[in-house]
C-alpha cells in the first residue's frame, strides 16, 4: 500500500480511481486518506468489496470535503454500518455533483436505511433505489 501511496503524490489529476475488491480493510482506507484529501479532480471512486468497514468508511468521509467534483461513489460490500452513513451523510453536502452513490451490502440494517433515506434527502440529492 505504501508504495501505491507515493504513486499516487504525483497524479494530481486523477479523474477514475478504481480500487475494488483489493483487501484495502480498515487499514488500507485510512492510508488513503492522503491520495484521496488532494485528488481535487476526482469524479469517480469506487472502493466496492473491501472490507474497510465503520472506522474506515468514518476516515474516508472525511476526504469527501477534498472531492467537490466526485460524481460517482461506490462503497458496496463494505460493511460500514450505521456511523459510517452518518459520517458519509455529513459530508455529502460537498459533493454538490454527486450523482450516483452506491451502498449495497453494506450492513446497514433497519435503522440505518431510516437514516440513509433522512440524511440524504435534500434539494441537491435525490436518491433512486435500484
Amino acid at each position: 500500500m505504501r508504495v501505491l501511496v507515493l504513486s499516487f503524490k504525483t497524479m494530481t489529476e486523477l479523474r477514475s480511481l478504481n480500487l475494488s475488491k483489493t483487501s484495502l480493510g480498515r487499514g488500507g482506507a485510512c492510508s488513503l486518506v492522503k491520495i484521496l484529501s488532494a485528488s481535487h479532480q476526482l469524479e469517480q471512486l469506487d472502493l466496492s468489496d473491501n472490507q474497510v468497514g465503520q472506522n474506515g468508511a468514518v476516515v474516508l468521509a472525511q476526504c469527501l470535503k477534498f472531492m467537490p467534483r466526485l460524481h460517482v461513489l461506490n462503497l458496496d460490500g463494505n460493511s460500514i454500518g450505521l456511523e459510517g452513513i452518518r459520517s458519509l451523510a455529513a459530508l455529502l453536502a460537498h459533493c454538490t455533483r454527486l450523482e450516483e452513490l452506491q451502498l449495497s451490502c453494506t450492513s446497514l440494517g433497519g435503522e440505518g436505511s431510516v437514516c440513509s433515506t433522512a440524511s440524504f434527502s435534500s434539494e441537491q440529492l435525490e436518491l433512486a433505489v435500484v
